[in-house]
């Protein structure tokens, strides 16, 4: 089954603030699916000291003493950059320490980030062992992200009994995503370990920094030492639960954060967390997670969508059609409360209110996807010209890249699903003279020629889009799954199969693929197994008619009716079921 999907995602439910040393937490919810994407690892805030005033009495030079005094007389008015420059310039020429502080922890406040760095460190020439200056320039450091060089900052923290920064560095190491900066900073919490074994900070650290280095046992091992020693911090429960969550033990996960709830009731980010996990299990357990939280922050928009999606995947249309007519109000959602809307209504046959609510969509996130199913509703009520004179007037009046490209492809679906498909070329050629190593359009392009018995074409862009992107699971499976039903290169074709498994070994098109042409080098059990798990996870008219021609040919013909009848029920006109069935029937 060459096709594979991939579902949006919805807005992130929490953002970041710049001037924390941490990054903060971001939820992200698929598209009204129960999976959650991508999670970003959440890193402590850590509490800056407030900027103090002082009083400067010392025996300065009367040019000294005018630049401070204008300089304050400049805060008082607002003008911080003028401010800002006279201490600068101050600390510099008398390499006074309080100057200096002053103009670190100013610069700081302003978040002017290369000068809060420049005069933490000249602070440290003149006091090495001000804990404040090592903090700053760590957390500035932290910021441009030099972490290695960050490090040595906190680790004088920590000599001196103050954690902050030891675990931002780690959590900042794995959003980068840098395996070689990743091995050195593990080296060194290793070592700072050894030192001080029974330091949480350090083996969370260490846990972040093992999963980024895909060690997730010894990430794990660490996480759950850094709970022992403190039982009830969200910090090291949230890792544990993340680690364990990738390690596929979903209870443990869920059991570890529902008793840290009920120990603590009134954490809201422990609860989040938990309702979070929920997603991937149990729904409506989810659910009701999320409405306790929205019932203490009645006016969070955030949490408002999150339940809309949960009860529109939970087909609960009723109540989500009433929770997203509530968010149009909503500045931040009301685009994609209309998607939503234009979804529900189009579910519940009023074509016109959908059609009306998806035109309401702006430029985001849902906006192709509105206008994708606005154009299926024109082409369904006979408005075929209008759908594809909308595209295209939207093409060109679009102005960012990803747009243009979207609607490319949308002019290309249009024309593929009115059957026009060496028209269809038309706009993928077009989109590839402005987008040439764009994959999807290579993709889409490739899975026509193949509709149109292009062969050489179809291989030549699938083989494009895998050197543009070797891990492009969907492309490795077309391809092979082409090969496969089109020639008799078997053997190439597995080989392409069995990478898409390796890279998507959960996607039912591929598990499709794969008991396909298991089925066609002969080994029918291990077809059928595979099969039979593809028909399980997305019950699809071609899975089925490729489940059923196993079952026939193994001699099992009434369990194979019985798939092809459900497969049916799916499509009544499934033409790969009907012809299979036509094939066998037929066959001496």
């Amino acid at each position: 089954m060459p096709v594979t999907t991939s579902p949006l995602p919805a807005p992130p439910l929490l953002s970041r603030s710049r001037r924390a040393l941490g990054i903060g937490a971001l939820i992200a919810l698929l598209n009204g699916c129960a999976n959650s994407g991508p999670q970003k690892q959440e890193e402590p805030v850590v509490v800056e000291p407030e900027m103090p005033e002082y009083v400067y009495d010392r025996a300065f030079s009367s040019d000294t003493l005018y630049a401070l005094l204008v300089a304050e007389i400049a805060g008082e008015r607002q003008r911080f950059d003028v401010m800002l420059s006279n201490y600068v310039q101050q600390a510099e020429a008398t390499d006074d320490p309080l100057v200096t502080a002053r103009a670190a922890r100013l610069a700081r406040y302003l978040n002017a980030s290369g000068v809060a760095l420049k005069m933490a460190q000249h602070w440290l020439t003149l006091e090495p062992e001000n804990p404040e200056a090592h903090f700053i320039a760590a957390a500035e450091l932290v910021q441009d992200n030099l972490l290695l060089d960050a490090l040595p900052h906190a680790e004088f923290l920590l000599e001196h009994g103050e954690t902050s920064g030891l675990d931002a560095i780690a959590a900042r190491a794995q959003q980068n995503h840098h395996p070689e900066n990743s091995a050195k900073l593990l080296e060194e919490y290793r070592r700072l370990l050894q030192e001080n074994p029974a330091q949480p900070v350090l083996l969370i650290g260490a846990s972040l920094l093992y999963q980024d280095l895909g060690d997730l046992e010894q990430a794990l091992t660490h996480a759950q030492a850094a709970a022992a020693l403190q039982p009830d911090d969200f910090q090291s429960a949230a890792q544990e639960t993340r680690i364990l969550q990738q390690l596929g033990r979903h209870e443990q996960a869920q059991e570890k954060l529902a008793q840290l709830v009920e120990r603590n009731p009134g954490n809201a980010h422990l609860r989040l967390q938990y309702a979070r996990t929920l997603l991937k299990t149990d729904l409506g357990a989810a659910q009701k997670q999320f409405e306790k939280l929205l019932a203490e922050s009645p006016e969070d928009p955030d949490l408002a969508m999150t339940i809309g999606l949960i009860e529109l995947e939970r087909e609960q249309l009723d109540a989500a059609k009433s929770r997203f007519q509530t968010l149009l109000t909503s500045e931040r959602h009301r685009s994609s409360a209309h998607y939503y809307l234009g979804r529900i209504a189009a579910a519940q046959q009023d074509t016109a209110a959908a059609r009306e609510h998806f035109k309401k969509v702006e430029p985001g996130n849902d906006y192709l996807p509105a206008l994708s199913q606005l154009t299926e509703l024109m082409s369904a009520s006979g408005e075929q010209q209008q759908a594809l004179e909308l595209v295209r007037q939207k093409r060109n009046s679009a102005s960012k890249p990803d747009q243009m490209e979207g609607l490319f492809l949308l002019e290309a679906h249009v024309l593929s699903n009115q059957n026009q498909l060496a028209e269809a070329l038309h706009p993928l050629q077009q989109g590839l003279e402005q987008f040439p190593d764009s994959t999807k359009l290579l993709y889409t392009r490739a899975m026509l020629f193949a509709r149109l018995d292009d062969l050489p074409r179809a291989e030549a862009d699938f083989k494009r889009v895998i050197e543009l992107k070797p891990d492009n699971a969907a492309a490795l499976n077309a391809l092979g799954y082409t090969l496969a039903d089109r020639t008799d290169r078997l053997e190439e074709a597995y080989q392409y199969i069995r990478e898409a498994y390796r890279l998507a070994p959960e996607d039912p098109a591929v598990i499709d693929s794969l008991g396909w042409i298991e089925y066609l080098r002969g080994n029918h059990e291990v077809a059928l197994k595979n099969l039979r798990n593809a028909m399980e996870l997305m019950p699809d008219p071609e899975i089925a008619a490729h489940l059923g021609e196993v079952l026939w040919v193994m001699g099992k013909k009434k369990e194979a009716q019985q798939v092809w009848q459900r497969g049916l029920q799916l499509e009544p006109d499934s033409a790969i079921i009907l012809n299979t069935i036509k094939r066998l029937r037929t066959r001496p």
